[in-house]
């Protein structure tokens, strides 16, 4: 018979990836879990972290789940290395006189680590493994990579649990300043039981001793590995548990598309760019504009593109000669220059420079965490080679 649920909500745990074939790719999801009647808007909340109950002991988000807002929306969906990688850009660049730029020195092991370290990559379900795991009621730091993945896993923990909801809180960088105080007076008072938040916030909990430290995604950057161990050796975990897999690799190179577009992602922008009816000048508001652009070029086969590409995009384009650009307050101008005599390299440009040794660091890093055994990824240095 029909076993569909009486109700046009509903709310589903799944895991996207990315599906290959014939020479096609595209994003589909793997459906974990799902649960009738639930408003999924409640996910976008930042207050969904302290909710307060009605008299029948359901949570009531009405009045206490506002949409999250004055974020840039596009960063709350990447990792925050990203962020952070954008925030110390300009200081990097000006540094550099020549558009090179050295790898991330991934060093060795200085000392022996005496941390516990339990194998579960590349798991079917990582999803089941962390809920048997959290049976133990331990105190328990777990490690996602994006902003609203840390809502996402604490919303699936909660229905779970029900009866422990109050345990359980997330932390990202998109927090009021009053939710991320209220955390750690939380944790301080050892009300809570878990937190999930990404390697780029656990430094903040160093301090905290954590029976056990779970990173759920793969780290997007070695340096991200590196905060995470930390954490776990000075809260003296006694297991930290390895859950990801090939899947965190694959939606990592989706998320570098982003903040690395390549030669044809530019082409098409400066062909965009120079069709306008006023080719001699662009002025608009600046989120028309990237909304604008960024749909037309996904119809025309660049899918991951979003209003971060556009920025770095005309930033290339500027340091190739071929635009100026400035930005007042929400508009946006853009001049078109005289087309280049010569043939212009990408490699001139520090900008796209930067962004694809980013990559290349990103990728080299994802792909040997997958493939090493577990001594040789703790223990482990990497060359150092400039590009």
């Amino acid at each position: 018979g029909d076993r569909r649920p009486a109700t046009n909500k509903m709310a589903f745990i799944f895991t996207p990836f990315l599906n290959e074939w014939n020479n096609q790719i595209q994003v589909q999801l793997q459906i974990e879990d799902f649960k009738p009647g639930f408003d999924i808007a409640h996910l976008a909340s930042s207050r969904y972290n302290f909710h307060t109950c009605s008299g029948n002991g359901q949570i009531d988000l009405e009045n206490k789940a506002p949409r999250l807002r004055n974020i840039k929306r596009h960063l709350f969906f990447l990792p925050e290395f990203i962020p952070q990688k954008i925030k110390t850009y300009k200081n990097v660049i000006k540094k550099s006189k020549e558009n090179t730029f050295p790898l991330t020195v991934f060093p060795g092991h200085t000392e022996k680590n005496t941390l516990p370290f339990i194998d579960w990559r590349q798991q079917v379900n990582r999803f089941d493994r962390l809920t048997k795991l959290l049976l133990n009621n331990k105190q328990t730091l777990i490690l996602v990579s994006c902003p609203y993945q840390t809502v996402e896993l604490a919303f699936y923990l909660r229905q779970l649990a029900p009866q422990d909801n109050d345990k359980v809180a997330f932390y990202h960088l998109c927090l009021p300043y009053l939710e991320k105080k209220e955390v750690f007076n939380l944790l301080t008072a050892e009300k809570l039981k878990f937190l999930v938040t990404t390697p780029q916030i656990a430094p903040l909990f160093l301090t905290r001793e954590w029976e056990q430290v779970v990173i759920f995604h793969l780290p997007f950057h070695y340096q991200s590995w590196q905060e995470a161990i930390n954490v776990a050796s000075m809260g003296q975990a006694e297991a930290v548990y390895l859950l990801f897999g090939r899947q965190d690799c694959l939606t990592a190179r989706k998320q570098m598309e982003f903040l690395a577009p390549e030669r044809d992602c530019l082409a098409k922008l400066y062909l965009l760019l120079s069709k306008q009816q006023n080719k001699n000048n662009i002025a608009m508001k600046e989120t028309s504009f990237f909304n604008q652009t960024v749909k037309i070029l996904r119809a025309a086969g660049l899918t991951g593109v979003n209003d971060l590409t556009m920025q770095i995009s005309l930033r290339i384009l500027a340091e190739l000669g071929l635009i100026n650009f400035s930005k007042q307050r929400l508009d946006l101008k853009i001049e078109l220059l005289p087309a280049p005599a010569k043939k212009l390299a990408l490699l001139d440009s520090i900008t796209f420079c930067y962004t694809q040794q980013l990559k290349k660091e990103v990728i080299a890093w994802q792909e040997q965490a997958l493939a090493l055994p577990l001594t040789d990824l703790i223990f482990y240095s990497n060359r150092t080679d400039d590009l």
